[in-house]
């Protein structure tokens, strides 16, 4: 089943649109990113990856209680990024929502295909399925696109990404926060 939802998915998602996300990713002064309950770990992985090549990237999170504080500031020249799946967050939506009528933000959706919530609010729909044996939702055709997103950038701005990547090594060295295994 979840090789047919990343197969499914990569059929669902046209290469112009996909191409206009990552240009819309690349000329975004800030990135924002939501994602609520079954979503959040996308939306933390999405987040991670961003910030990896490009340093700009924010996950919004109600975690510690700062959520609207976040999104006081965003302006016109940043992007916000909504994952959501049925049982649909009503405050995903509801932030995707108002966000993009109140600071017309520019948006991208990656959520199921057909009838989301978020998708009528997306400048860009990266539409997967979700489908899954089980009571839950499949994560696995989200996770293809975030996975293309941030190989994509890194392909495109291979500079940009070892700059980065470097810069993390040497702090996180210091930091002793990383470990290798000798196999």
């Amino acid at each position: 089943m979840q090789n047919a939802n990343i197969s499914k998915t990569y059929k669902l998602i046209k290469p112009e649109i996909f191409a206009q996300a990552l240009e819309n990713i690349q000329k975004a002064d800030r990135i924002f990113i939501v994602g609520m309950r079954s979503s959040f770990s996308l939306a933390y992985a999405l987040n991670h990856g961003l910030n990896q090549v490009l340093g700009n990237s924010y996950l919004v999170t109600n975690s510690q209680g700062t959520l609207d504080d976040k999104v006081l500031d965003i302006t016109d020249n940043d992007l916000l990024i909504a994952i959501s799946f049925p049982r649909y967050s009503v405050y995903t939506v509801e932030l995707f929502k108002t966000l993009k009528e109140e600071r017309n933000i520019s948006t991208i959706a990656i959520t199921a295909a057909g009838d989301s919530p978020v998708a009528k609010y997306a400048d860009i729909l990266l539409p997967c399925e979700y489908n899954s044996l089980g009571y839950q939702n499949s994560l696995s055709g989200a996770a293809f696109i975030i996975e293309a997103l941030v190989t994509s950038l890194t392909l495109i701005m291979p500079e940009q990404a070892k700059k980065r990547l470097t810069e993390a090594e040497t702090i996180l060295k210091k930091l002793k926060s990383h470990t290798r295994y000798n196999t």
